[in-house]
């Protein structure tokens, strides 16, 4: 078949094609580019080109109503504040399918200069890996910042039962607590301040902060207290220190739980760096006996 093989023939037509597609959707979205020119470049690495695979959801049609999106609005919600979920997700749905689509349409142009089919079909297959990991990144994001909140917890709750044991309010405690320091769960602390003090009831502004948490042990933290506003001052002095008690127990087995995370997140790399050999060595073998 003279310089081309069937391989290449067949390689170049679906990379031609992948190419053809991505300038089609370059065209089509170029209008929307402004939507994500103020993204920032760390968590949202190439978005100047993300109204490629914008196109792409519109072209789609895509409704936004699946299991996987309903999950996805309340991580948006925590991350971004609720008048954004609309939004960011579909920044989400641009960046994973502008990733992909990069990724494969540049297979066909690396396959021209190494003539590699496993090559080829690698990066096809990591355009794939792009699609799923994008997916994943707030619900990354959101397990990062239930971390933070978890390593403040313990701090937070033997600060609060000091200061109201001494006299205070929980209202003045809680304040001051927010105020003393930097971190997630103190900026959540300062949202809640912020709420009392606009007016909104103290167990309505604990309520909303224990929903914006996404932390069990928040939660249950958050209903204990508002038991002891219940009951009175010297009974949640009592809880406070009770729950100090075991957030310490709790933290110690948190700590271990999250070193024997650590190890099983080792896996997943492992698995991709074993299929990416797998490729570059058992197509070259099926290619030479002619299959």
């Amino acid at each position: 078949m003279g310089f081309f093989t069937i391989t290449d023939i067949v390689v170049i037509a679906i990379g031609i094609l992948f190419l053809l597609f991505y300038i089609y959707l370059y065209f089509k979205g170029k209008k929307d580019a402004a939507l994500f020119a103020t993204l920032g470049d760390e968590d949202y690495p190439m978005h100047e080109l993300y109204f490629v695979g914008y196109a792409l959801v519109n072209m789609l049609g895509l409704d936004f109503r699946r299991k996987e999106d309903r999950e996805a609005r309340k991580q948006i919600a925590i991350l971004y504040g609720e008048k954004y979920i609309d939004y960011y997700l579909r920044v989400s749905y641009a960046q994973r399918f502008t990733m992909m689509l990069t990724l494969m349409t540049f297979a066909m142009p690396l396959y021209c200069f190494t003539r590699s089919l496993s090559m080829f079909l690698l990066f096809m297959v990591v355009g794939g890996v792009a699609f799923y990991y994008y997916g994943t990144v707030m619900k990354e994001k959101i397990q990062k910042r239930s971390e933070e909140m978890l390593d403040e917890f313990t701090e937070v709750i033997s600060k609060l039962a000091l200061l109201v044991n001494a006299g205070m309010t929980l209202h003045e405690a809680w304040e001051k607590v927010a105020n003393s320091n930097e971190g997630v769960l103190y900026g959540e602390m300062k949202i809640s301040v912020d709420n009392m003090n606009n007016g909104i009831p103290e167990v309505d502004a604990l309520y909303e902060f224990g929903q914006r948490s996404m932390v069990q042990e928040v939660k249950k933290f958050i209903s204990t207290i508002v038991q002891g506003l219940t009951k009175g001052n010297k009974d949640l002095t009592m809880m406070l220190i009770q729950q100090s008690k075991e957030q310490w127990k709790l933290k110690q087995q948190y700590l271990r739980r999250k070193g024997e995370a650590a190890n099983s997140k080792l896996l997943l790399p492992m698995l991709l760096i074993f299929i990416a050999i797998l490729i570059m060595v058992v197509v070259p073998i099926f290619s030479n006996i002619g299959l």
